[in-house]
């Protein structure tokens, strides 16, 4: 097993282990506080040899993946992108994650009220049940309670393949106490834990 931080450290920790000679079978991570926190960047690793066969977890679908080229949500992210931030790149999955959340931010807005006020967003807030957000891969949805802020209870496995992160198995249970759990995973823990942000 491999510990890096979100980021940056994630494909240097992989090149580094490659380089040592080290396979770790998962990338552990911490945060869902940035944008597909287990992409080890292809710029980053050129080759993939360092960074194949990673595992992590994915909430949200990859506009840079040609499985998802024909996706209504990636043309939508396209036309936003196009239309209001035109030196931005498509392909940058901080994008793609800004409006993931963006279309939360909007969803808990509706939700305030006419005239919202701190503590009806904080309401909102706390009491969402949004799943509608098309930028989630299909079957995760946003929920929030007062007792429960950490909003994904599922996601998917990834694994890194000649490049490209690509999903395997179905949606598994996800949270911030108890990380993901995978059957078949043995003794392996992939633990996600909510941002700080």
């Amino acid at each position: 097993m491999l510990f890096a931080l979100p980021y940056a450290g994630d494909p240097v920790a992989l090149v580094y282990a490659y380089k040592l000679e080290v396979a770790p079978a998962v990338l552990r991570q911490r945060g869902l506080d940035r944008a597909h926190d287990h992409e080890p960047s292809p710029a980053r690793a050129p080759n993939g040899r360092e960074t194949n066969n990673a595992l992590s977890v994915a909430f949200v679908s990859d506009p840079t993946s040609p499985a998802w080229r024909k996706d209504k949500a990636v043309a939508l992210y396209k036309t936003i992108m196009k239309r209001y931030f035109l030196g931005g790149r498509v392909s940058d999955v901080y994008n793609w994650y800004g409006m993931t959340v963006a279309f939360s931010m909007v969803d808990a807005l509706k939700h305030a009220g006419r005239n919202p006020t701190s503590e009806s967003l904080r309401r909102a807030m706390t009491h969402m049940d949004e799943r509608n957000n098309p930028f989630l891969l299909p079957g995760v949805d946003v929920q929030t309670s007062p007792t429960n802020y950490f909003p994904i209870a599922k996601a998917r496995m990834v694994g890194y393949r000649k490049n490209l992160w690509v999903l395997f198995g179905p949606l598994v249970k996800c949270s911030a106490n108890t990380g993901v759990n995978y059957p078949g995973a043995r003794d392996v823990s992939l633990h996600v834990t909510q941002g700080t942000t």
